[in-house]
Parts: C-alpha cells; structure tokens; sequence
C-alpha cells in the first residue's frame, strides 16, 4: 500500500473544509461556536469512523478520518491564534 504525502492528504482535507463551508456557512458567520461545541462535533465525527470501522467499511472509515480531519482544522481556523504554526514550533522546541 502506498503511503500518501501530506500534500496529497492536506489537499483531501481541504475538499471537505470547502464542502463543510457550502453546508453549514462560512466560518466568519459561525464565531460564537465554543470549544464544547467543536468537541462535540469532532467527538460525532470520531463515533462515525468507529462505525465505519464496526462494519468493516474501509471506505467508509477513509473518508470518515477526512471529516474529523478537517473539523479539526475549522475549529483550529476560528479558535486558534493568529500565531499557531509559531506556538506549535515553540512548544515542540523547534526554532
């Protein structure tokens, strides 16, 4: 099995972000989701790959990962600081 490239897995993310975007608006028009509100939602998210997983769908479980993924990133978008790949590199110690 081929193991993809970030590019080739960030790029899948971004397919859904879009997708989520045209579903449910703009992240600009939902500012007051809290973080409970995302934890809530990536924790639907993760019980749907568990699910996937349960019936032994690969697919399934492929694309359910996407959409964990990219809750994750619009909850980083609207929640996180304006300078998160800094914080990130400082708390793993890199300069």
């Amino acid at each position: 099995m081929k193991t993809l490239s970030i590019e080739e897995v960030v790029a899948a993310i971004q397919v859904e972000r879009e997708y989520q975007d045209k579903k449910w608006g703009a992240l600009d028009a939902q500012n007051d989701r809290d973080p409970g509100e995302w934890i809530a939602t990536l924790q639907e998210e993760i019980n749907e790959v568990d699910d996937a997983d349960f019936r032994n769908n690969a697919e399934d479980f492929i694309l359910e990962l996407v959409q964990v993924a990219a809750v994750a990133v619009a909850a980083l978008q609207q929640l996180g600081p304006l300078d998160l790949k800094a914080r990130v590199q400082m708390h793993r110690g890199i300069r």
